[in-house]
């Protein structure tokens, strides 16, 4: 996601777009395809909604499309492995981050005390990075470290039904948060414990579209944790009187126990489970995904 909380950037992906230059690999090509995937459009298209779409919240947004929960199944990766690039941005200005240390992390390993590779951004913030390949996108996830920033782990999963690179064109872009930005996020909610972690994430529908009308939780929350959604515009800032996502698909929790987890997105007009997803929640480090129909 360039622009998970960023609201000049509208309709993108929380942890991918394509990237200006193509960038789209598998395991054996090392050379750059020129295509450029960037879902903004996709996110605009609000064909196929089914009467349980939409939301009743405030600034709703096109019904979204719920049409495929039941029946989703993703398909068998045709490698191992996935080679793409990430480019971890700042949150505020959407740059890349130079400098950056990408670790891959196996969903087992909470505190990624094995990474199965370590890189590190170059002179343009970009690192070509392999990690193992699933049905459900990346098997684990990236965690990112800079100085002055949150330390993020990044899941990523494919949404709209195909695989990662199809769905990002192999580019990926997730936003890091400084410090003093990640404070102020939280502290809308109440502040966050360091002996915690908290967890981002935007919500999408059948089409990939981002989709109003979710709700998540998280499998450890406990009486400390807070949900709160992007309600009225705002972009530092999350309610917690808002239920489900509005027409910005966001949605942020902190005061998360630490461990492995368990994401549940659900329709908040039918309580239909949307999906299922394992995640990561680490004391000190902001979780972030795409909410989407599993399987």
């Amino acid at each position: 996601m360039l622009c998970l909380w960023l609201s000049a950037c509208q309709g993108q992906n929380l942890i991918g777009r394509g990237r200006a230059d193509g960038g789209v690999h598998d395991s054996a090509d090392d050379g750059r395809n020129k295509l450029d995937v960037e879902h903004d459009s996709v996110a605009e298209d609000d064909g196929g909604a089914t009467p349980e779409g939409g939301s009743d919240a405030g600034d709703a947004g096109p019904a979204a499309d719920f049409s495929c929960v039941g029946s989703v199944s993703w398909p068998t990766p045709a490698s191992p492995t996935y080679t793409f690039f990430l480019t971890p941005t700042d949150f505020v200005t959407g740059a890349p981050i130079v400098g950056a240390t990408i670790k891959i992390c196996a969903t087992s390993d909470a505190a990624c005390a094995s990474p199965s590779a370590t890189y590190t951004t170059d002179l343009i913030g970009d690192a070509r990075v392999t990690a193992p390949s699933s049905p459900a996108g990346i098997d684990g996830y990236a965690e990112l470290s800079a100085s002055g920033y949150e330390t993020t782990l990044t899941f990523i999963f494919p949404v709209g039904g195909g695989s990662i690179l199809g769905t990002f064109g192999g580019a990926f872009n997730p936003v890091m948060f400084t410090t003093s930005t990640f404070a102020a996020l939280t502290g809308s909610l109440g502040g966050e414990d360091p002996t915690r972690g908290s967890l981002a994430f935007l919500a999408h529908d059948c089409s990939g579209a981002i989709a109003a009308g979710v709700s998540g939780s998280v499998s450890t929350a406990d009486s400390k944790t807070v949900t709160g959604y992007f309600a009225g515009g705002s972009v530092l800032s999350l309610s917690e009187t808002a239920t489900q996502t509005d027409s910005s698909g966001k949605c942020g929790i902190v005061n998360i126990p630490p461990g492995p987890a368990t994401l549940t997105s659900t329709i908040a007009s039918s309580g239909k489970t949307l999906g299922t997803q394992p995640i990561v929640i680490r004391a000190g480090a902001d979780t972030q995904l795409n909410a989407m129909p599993t399987p």
